[in-house]
């Protein structure tokens, strides 16, 4: 799951890049890629947003899975039946 998503926002950046200096310039957007192509600028700060995006990627799927299991874990030994405990878990853990 943290992969996937480093692997995705590795692959979107330079969209994220161009939407975000768009947005923020006054120049036609023709104008602004050109630039960004010219200074190779797509993958300007790329090593910052994954460093940062790995580490909180795993964090929430650590707290994720924590609060899933158990919470199934507590819904059974309340003694609710399988599904319904699994159906709890994974809402209590946002899946």
């Amino acid at each position: 799951g943290a992969f996937a998503y480093t692997s995705l926002t590795t692959v979107l950046y330079p969209l994220h890049v161009v939407k975000t200096r768009v947005q923020a310039s006054s120049r036609s957007t023709a104008e602004e890629l050109r630039q960004l192509a010219a200074d190779r600028a797509l993958f300007r700060g790329w090593g910052c947003v994954v460093t940062g995006a790995l580490p909180a990627r795993m964090g929430y799927v650590l707290a994720l899975e924590a609060t899933t299991s158990t919470t199934s874990l507590v819904a059974k030994h309340l003694g609710l039946g399988h599904q319904a405990a699994a159906g709890l878990g994974g809402g209590c853990g946002g899946a």
